[in-house]
């Protein structure tokens, strides 16, 4: 089995991510700009990582046009800040692609935070304004994660336990 992981990482969680499966795989870890330019033909595994900010997979048109043809096994893991049981993750992914190109790939959520120093304006004034919806919706004095989010600093809830289940998948569809 060969594989490649590509990634496309705005504040380095998904960059983070795609090194520890890469890893893991023992196969290529390249950027989005670099893995633009391989030959992935080559390959029986494509994983492709990517933030998911407001419910969207970034870059999806490439995947679409330049992976999916290929035929090959597809797993498109995303990262972000929204817990991993909230219900919108399937949603959201569910509505990136249509039903066909979903019967062509695997999907994974691996939970991950917010980095404001990385992020650029645009995302920050949204976060902000996110935040001011969600204190004026606040009930009760917000406590853990929810108030690391709500105070506009950055938190980290990366951990390389959430790519065991990439792995797995992968060790069931090559053994």
């Amino acid at each position: 089995m060969k594989a490649v992981v590509i990634y496309y990482s705005k504040t380095g969680f998904t960059e983070k991510y795609a090194k520890w499966l890469a890893g893991e795989l023992d196969c290529p870890c390249l950027s989005l700009d670099k893995g633009k330019k391989t030959d992935l033909s080559a390959y029986d595994v494509i994983l492709y990582g990517s933030g998911f900010r407001s419910g969207t997979v970034k870059n999806r048109d490439w995947f679409r046009k330049k992976v999916l043809p290929l035929g090959k096994k597809n797993i498109i893991f995303v990262t972000g800040a929204t817990a991993p049981q909230s219900p919108l993750i399937q949603k959201s992914l569910k509505q990136n692609f249509t039903d066909a190109e979903l019967e062509k790939i695997k999907f994974f959520y691996m939970h991950s935070g917010l980095n404001y120093e990385k992020m650029g304006p645009g995302d920050r004034m949204m976060i902000k304004a996110f935040r001011h919806i969600r204190k004026r919706r606040a009930q009760e004095k917000q406590e853990g994660p929810r108030a690391a989010a709500l105070s506009g600093k950055s938190f980290d809830f990366s951990d390389p336990s959430y790519v065991e289940p990439v792995l797995e998948y992968i060790r069931g569809i090559t053994e």
